[in-house]
């Protein structure tokens, strides 16, 4: 009797186990090095051919509006290696002022002395435009990591910062664990996210200029003279055999398991495309991607004025041959723009404008209600990008964020726990009643 109720026991646990498996496979990530995506807009009836690209994973989004024009594998998942930093600027320009004054310590300082640093040492004492310009241009992983511990008090609490910005910003697969983009396998995100990340950076006059920057001259800190920073980004150096006319700036990475990554944006005649590229064994060849990406975008697709808004469709579109979707976001009316099923653009919708009584007086609005068309159309831009879906975020840490599915799984394995613990019980008390 004892070794069949041991064995009744093993068996129910070894369900648990089962079970805690297979919650693991839900939430958990699959980083997929190695395997080439498929381009999904080819299978969008009319649309222009995409070219031939060498990266696994590429994507080309339209900054206006964030149509995908090209789409590579875009949500497959990738470590994106030193482009994390474009996060990291992102955060800094939006809480920090340019003339702070960022002082080297120790923990900031601690394990960075590996990958690409630019030799800072405890005490020295830079701007934080200094530092900012160094981390982008030099792509100096101590300053980084000391920028974030300036920003946030610890890098660990500025990563928290830089997860919850990447939700707020509609990021799907993104998870941040170090602000400088070491190693770490969980710190991954894929082409899509950092099209829109950056795309919410280039809304920033700061971020932009920064990003934008081929060359900076850097004063004398407390420790050494003045120094001169010059862009690494071929297709932003004028020099370079991969420069690109119209390149408004971007983020090159680079790690044994990311390989060469770069997020990049250009414009041409009114017009910016965002271009990220991961994994290619050769910068070059991820230039010869972003290239491919700008010169079809710019030459296969076009913006035209679609009912409240615009659309970027392919050259020749009309209007008329879109569907238009009225939606409703953040308490704003606003439609949706659909080529094939395909999302092209967005419109803001806007309110009838009611007759003023001649007795009122104009009061002026509340702060918080004076929201720029601009602001507007971004914050409906993020969330109509898929037909019939509002922003979706993806895998993080806290049990608030899981999936709906993740938290039916929880549930049934507690009850399962629950109902293991009363099996357990009940064949105890049988086993004492046989004796």
């Amino acid at each position: 009797m004892r070794n069949k109720m041991k064995t009744e026991i093993l068996s129910l646990l070894l369900t648990v186990v089962l079970l805690l498996t297979a919650q693991t496979t839900v939430w958990g990530v699959t980083v997929n090095n190695g395997v080439m995506g498929t381009v999904e807009t080819d299978a969008v009836p009319g649309w222009p051919q995409a070219p031939e690209t060498i990266s696994e994973t590429a994507v080309l989004i339209d900054a206006d509006t964030g149509a995908v024009l090209y789409d590579k594998g875009m949500n497959d998942i990738r470590y994106p290696a030193s482009i994390t930093k474009l996060m990291t600027l992102l955060l800094a320009v939006e809480n920090c002022s340019m003339d702070e004054p960022v002082t080297f310590t120790a923990t900031g300082l601690a394990g960075m002395l590996e990958g690409t640093n630019i030799g800072r040492k405890e005490g020295e004492i830079m701007t934080m435009e200094a530092c900012l310009y160094a981390m982008i241009i030099c792509s100096a992983n101590e300053v980084a990591k000391q920028v974030a511990e300036h920003v946030a008090g610890s890098e660990a609490a500025f990563v928290d910062m830089m997860n919850r910005r990447a939700q707020a910003i509609g990021c799907r697969n993104t998870h941040f664990a170090n602000a400088s983009g070491m190693p770490d396998e969980n710190h991954y995100s894929t082409a899509y996210d950092f099209a829109r990340i950056l795309r919410e950076g280039l809304n920033n006059p700061l971020f932009a200029r920064i990003v934008g920057t081929q060359t900076y001259e850097a004063a004398a800190t407390n420790m050494r003279s003045a120094e001169s920073y010059h862009t690494h980004l071929p297709v932003l150096a004028q020099e370079s055999p991969w420069y690109y006319e119209g390149c408004i700036g971007g983020k090159t990475g680079f790690t044994m398991a990311a390989l060469n990554t770069v997020a990049a944006a250009a414009t041409r005649d009114g017009m910016t495309y965002i271009a990220v590229t991961m994994r290619d064994t050769e910068l070059s060849f991820n230039c010869a991607d972003l290239t491919v990406l700008w010169n079809y975008g710019f030459g296969s697709f076009e913006k035209i004025s679609v009912g409240n808004g615009t659309a970027v469709v392919p050259k020749g579109t009309k209007a008329s041959d879109l569907t238009i979707e009225p939606k409703e976001v953040g308490g704003l009316k606003a439609e949706a723009y659909y080529y094939s099923d395909h999302y092209v653009g967005k419109g803001i919708v806007p309110d009838p404008t009611p007759t003023p009584e001649p007795t009122a007086t104009p009061q002026p609005a509340p702060e918080e209600e004076q929201t720029s068309s601009r602001q507007e159309t971004e914050a409906v831009g993020g969330a109509l990008t898929e037909k019939g879906q509002q922003p979706v975020h993806g895998f993080l840490s806290s049990l608030s964020e899981l999936s709906d599915l993740a938290k039916l799984l929880l549930a049934i394995m507690a009850g399962m726990t629950v109902l293991l613990i009363i099996l357990i019980i009940a064949l105890v008390v049988k086993e004492r009643k046989h004796k």
